[in-house]
């Protein structure tokens, strides 16, 4: 038992050290939040949360853009969530615990689908 901890301890370590975190076999219970800056102002901001299992990303300012947060799960597959709805508001993937978020970011949709100002959450 000392040698899992003893190893599951040194694993999360050296992937903090990469800047990057790979989860395997279960959710990492940690809220966390990612804000992208852009024209001089907060304007999009992704969330994970439920147990990891979910994303979220909302539209924080009132500038006439969209927001979106891209994202990785445990087994591999991407997603992209747009968030066309205006300032206030929010949209929210599926909360999957069994298939953790392992990698999200925010973004502001300045023309088209084309995204700027990225910020990466873990």
């Amino acid at each position: 038992m000392v040698k899992h901890f003893k190893a599951k301890a040194a694993l999360i370590t050296g992937a903090a050290l990469f800047g990057s975190l790979s989860f395997a076999g279960s959710a990492v219970a940690i809220d966390g939040s990612v804000t992208a800056v852009y024209k001089g102002g907060p304007a999009a901001e992704a969330l994970s949360y439920g147990a990891n299992g979910a994303v979220k990303v909302c539209d924080i300012r009132a500038d006439g853009y969209a927001v979106a947060t891209e994202y990785q799960r445990a087994n591999g597959t991407w997603g992209r969530l747009e968030n066309h709805n205006g300032n206030g508001t929010c949209k929210s993937t599926s909360n999957i615990e069994s298939n953790p978020i392992i990698w999200y970011n925010a973004c502001v949709m300045d023309s088209g689908d084309h995204c700027t100002a990225y910020v990466r959450g873990w």
